[in-house]
Formats: structure tokens, sequence, C-alpha cells
């Protein structure tokens, strides 16, 4: 957010926010109840380690809500891949690729809501009990292919041996 509107927060509504780098806030001790990541991870270099700083931040019962410029339709709202990807987007997100990597941080989502009109979705979550090695299904995989390739195509996902 601008820092005009975190002003806007702060003054008119009483919600804390802070302006800066996720890569150079120090929160010290201090935990929040709920932190909010708008309009901003699809434009992290490392979301992963972003995500991973926040569960550290909430408190035991706290939640993340974060929202993401969904790929598959923002691909479909300005009809080719090129148009809807963006050069200060490093990640491309999808809900069920966001989805696996929040398991992966150690979130639940408990409420997703995706806006395919606008190419928009929101997660509500809250701290799992253990860190998942999730990855998305092999159907999620194929679709987000076939989107790329503007067509079906039959693929086939093989698992390596380390992982199976």
């Amino acid at each position: 957010l601008a820092k005009s509107e975190l002003e806007i927060a702060q003054n008119e509504r009483g919600i804390e926010s802070i302006y800066g780098s996720i890569d150079t806030f120090d929160p010290g001790n201090r935990k929040w109840d709920i932190v909010g990541i708008f309009q901003s991870i699809d434009h992290f270099l490392d979301p992963k380690a972003a995500l991973t700083k926040v569960r550290e931040w909430l408190n035991p019962d706290g939640l993340l809500i974060i929202d993401i410029c969904e790929l598959r339709h923002m691909i479909r709202l300005r009809k080719s891949v090129e148009a809807a990807c963006k050069l200060d987007h490093p990640f491309g997100f999808t809900s069920p690729v966001m989805a696996s990597m929040l398991e992966i941080v150690g979130f639940e989502s408990l409420l997703s809501v995706t806006s395919t009109a606008i190419g928009k979705s929101v997660f509500l979550c809250r701290k799992s009990s253990a860190q998942r090695n999730t990855l998305p299904s092999q159907d999620t995989v194929i679709d987000l292919l076939a989107i790329a390739h503007r067509s079906r195509l039959d693929f086939t996902i093989h698992q390596s041996r380390a992982s199976a």
C-alpha cells in the first residue's frame, strides 16, 4: 500500500499499519492477531520466505489474510499469457499453487474466494500444527500447462524416486 493509504487505515480506522519492506522489517518480540498481505505477494522475490516470516509474527490463534492476482483468470481476461504476465510479478500465482505454498509454510486455509471478474483470489488462513511438503495436484499442473500452451495437451507427470 502507498504510505497515504496506510495513514488512512491508521488514522481513520484505528488499524496499526507499518510501512516498509518485509525483507528488512524486524518486529522484535511483537506478535499480531491478524496480518494482511494485500496486492504484494506477487511482487516478492522469495514469497515462501516472506510467508514463513509472517507465520512467526502471528499469535498462536492469529490469522493471515492474503490476496493474489489469479494468473489463470488474468490470462482469460487479457486473452494471452503475455498480456497477463507483469514484469514486476516474478511469480504468477494460481489459487491451487498459493494454497499449496501456504500449506508448505504452515498455514491452514479457512476460506478462499476468487473473483473471476477481476482475476483476484483472497485467502483467510491460520497457523496449522505442522508444516507440510505439499505440491499442487497433477490435474492442477496439467490445467496450468494447458492454459500456458493455449490448448489442452496430453501431459503425463512422473514422480521422481526421491519424492516417492
